[in-house]
């Protein structure tokens, strides 16, 4: 069985990893599509514009989660919230890693992929996970205060947990002003990190995905990407498949897989390659054809 990813359904494109505009909804699938998404950001890497995936995700609305929920939702700035905008969207509480820049090396990119990894393992919870995903260089928010305290070498300050994003750039702009003067340079670093990041993403969003309506699909994955069960294992297959590219995405629902392939030969020019690993072509520095394991 094999899944094949898709570019956005960008109407009349040759070339949708630039003409794809992530805030236009019909850039998206149709409403009644089940399936598969891989979404991320598209930046510069070593001069060339590529699609860098962050996460590997699955939904019984793909135009909802990926646009309403993610686009909308997680990467919503939270300046119009802080200045008393309240119909705007907020930020989820969710992780978020430094994209603040328009290009990136091959280099940065690793160092990010080695840090997602990282996170990956991370399986304690309350304060021993904050103390060791706050480590971790280019992981910038996390949803409780005391990531913000090590981050910014603060100590012995209360222990807030579940912050969305305007709550924490409130929090770290309060301490800054009025507990902690002193950090104010790393403080304000970190929010405008923060702040870029968010940015950068209403504008350079990026997705691929694989449908339950698709037709190079074989009936059973269509029924399989159709049922909201097997999507969670599907999705952690996925992931794994990633890993096998040295593409490592934050943790799935499901620690079980299936025996499926997944056929990226379709967006492969347009993905990121960081190299070292069987499926490059060592003379070329390109993935080698067709992007099918």
């Amino acid at each position: 069985m094999t899944i094949t990813f898709h570019h956005p359904p960008v109407p009349n494109s040759t070339n949708p990893l630039v003409d794809f505009q992530p805030w236009n909804e019909h850039h998206y699938p149709p409403k009644d599509e089940q399936g598969m998404y891989i979404y991320g950001i598209r930046a510069q890497v070593d001069g060339i514009l590529k699609f860098i995936p962050i996460v590997v995700g699955e939904g019984g609305d793909l135009r909802k989660r990926l646009y309403n929920d993610h686009y909308l939702g997680k990467f919503a700035t939270p300046l119009a919230r802080l200045f008393g905008d309240l119909s705007r969207a907020s930020g989820a509480a969710k992780e978020i890693w430094d994209f603040s820049k328009d290009d990136f090396t091959l280099a940065e990119i690793k160092a990010i992929y080695c840090d997602t990894l990282q996170y990956d393992t991370i399986h304690t919870k309350g304060r021993g996970k904050v103390h060791r995903v706050a480590k971790l260089k280019n992981l910038i928010f996390f949803q409780d205060a005391a990531f913000f305290h090590q981050k910014t070498e603060i100590v012995n300050l209360p222990w807030i947990t579940n912050l969305r994003i305007e709550e924490a750039i409130y929090y770290l702009m309060t301490l800054s002003s009025q507990k902690e003067p002193d950090k104010f340079n790393v403080i304000s670093n970190l929010i405008t990190r923060i702040i870029s990041t968010l940015i950068n993403f209403k504008s350079n969003f990026y997705y691929v995905y694989a449908s339950h309506k698709d037709d190079n699909n074989s009936g059973e994955v269509n029924t399989i990407l159709s049922n909201d069960k097997a999507r969670k294992i599907v999705e952690n297959t996925v992931k794994k498949k990633l890993n096998n590219i040295n593409i490592h995405t934050t943790a799935a629902a499901s620690s079980k897989t299936l025996p499926i392939k997944i056929d990226l030969s379709k967006i492969q020019n347009e993905l990121v390659n960081v190299r070292d690993h069987i499926y490059n072509n060592p003379l070329t520095n390109e993935y080698k054809n067709p992007l099918i394991y």
